[in-house]
């Protein structure tokens, strides 16, 4: 399954953790194998690349406070809009993982409606 993750603070950052530490226990007992192919925040850049990107790495990057420390490679796409990449990526989820406010559930509402 080809994932992006909307928000990568503590809840998206936790979940691609999961990912990259259950990796084989999520395959073996679920038959699930993800790829985080997208990551977006409104501070700190979005990253994009069709193959997916490496957990390690983007992690790595994030603790030095921007996706800009996320090494270039043939094919990544970066600092697209959020709704741009969303509608660009060949993903099939999305996980909406960022802050909204609870009036009106902004932005995670448009983007869930991308």
């Amino acid at each position: 399954m080809r994932l992006i993750l909307v928000g990568f603070g503590v809840v998206g950052q936790g979940f691609a953790e999961i990912l990259r530490d259950k990796a084989a226990e999520l395959a073996q007992r679920h038959h699930f194998k993800a790829t985080l192919v997208g990551v977006a925040t409104r501070s700190r850049g979005t990253l994009y690349h069709p193959a997916g990107l490496k957990i390690d790495t983007l992690l790595e990057a994030i603790e030095q406070g921007h996706f800009n420390h996320y090494p270039d490679t043939t094919g990544l796409k970066r600092d697209s809009d959020i709704a741009t990449m969303i509608e660009q990526a060949d993903a099939d989820a999305v996980l909406e993982c960022s802050y909204s406010n609870f009036e009106d559930a902004q932005p995670a509402l448009d983007y869930c409606r991308t």
